[in-house]
């Protein structure tokens, strides 16, 4: 299966992330077309024109790298706050943080730019690379809507086609999360009504700073190095 499908599906995204819906380099003349070299490059140009690009940091030291939500900063419900490990049970695995999520406090619902600075960190070689180019491409994210206390958020995903946004119906993918304990969620994930294997989102920094000792069970299958999305020069 190609890679990219491998993970986006684990992501709980889908095989429409593809480069074919992507934005186009602002300058041909300038542009890195996939294909004449790396994955990196081919997404640091694209980059240029959101102002992002991916830098490789260590992985033991990460919560240097990406933000703490708290909220008293964000406003975001206290059961997402701090970095979060995807746990997939595999090498690489990735950590997501909700510092940047905008928050509407009315509707309980947190919009997650996934591809965004300071979201979500990659793996730190070119799978990662290639796993980020459909995300900043098509600007995808997610919509988080809370219930039952915050302990319970139906997911939907959404993505510029054409510069256009849409949102993606659940009939072709249904994501839900529910709190299983403090610092310990469980991720449902539904293509075309078919479930895929549930997976774990782990807590290993809390809104504190403090690391938690799943930090070092994050840190045996993580790589050395993972990529972020920063701010471009």
């Amino acid at each position: 299966m190609n890679k990219r499908i491998i993970i986006a599906s684990i992501l709980g995204l889908f095989p429409l992330l593809s480069t074919a819906n992507a934005d186009q380099t602002a300058d041909p003349a300038n542009a890195c077309v996939q294909g004449q070299c790396s994955w990196i490059e081919s997404v640091n140009t694209l980059g240029q024109k959101h102002g992002i690009r991916l830098e490789k940091v260590p992985s033991d030291g990460i919560e240097q790298y990406l933000p703490i939500g708290r909220s008293t900063e964000t406003g975001i419900p206290e059961s997402i706050q701090g970095i979060w490990w995807l746990n997939f049970g595999q090498k690489g695995d990735l950590l997501a943080s909700f510092a940047v999520a905008e928050w509407d406090a009315q509707k309980r619902i947190a919009t997650l730019p996934v591809y965004g600075v300071g979201a979500f960190s990659f793996h730190g070689t070119d799978v990662g690379a290639s796993s980020y180019y459909p995300l900043l491409a098509t600007q995808f994210r997610y919509e988080f809507k809370f219930s039952d206390q915050d302990r319970f958020a139906t997911i939907t995903p959404s993505l510029k086609i054409l510069g256009l946004r849409v949102s993606v119906p659940e009939s072709i993918v249904k994501l839900t999360m529910r709190l299983q304990a403090d610092g310990n969620w469980v991720r449902d994930t539904r293509f075309f009504g078919q479930r895929t294997p549930d997976y774990n989102l782990v807590r290993i920094v809390t809104p504190e700073g403090f690391r938690v000792p799943a930090y070092k069970e994050y840190l045996k299958v993580a790589e050395e190095f993972s990529y972020v999305a920063v701010k471009g020069e």
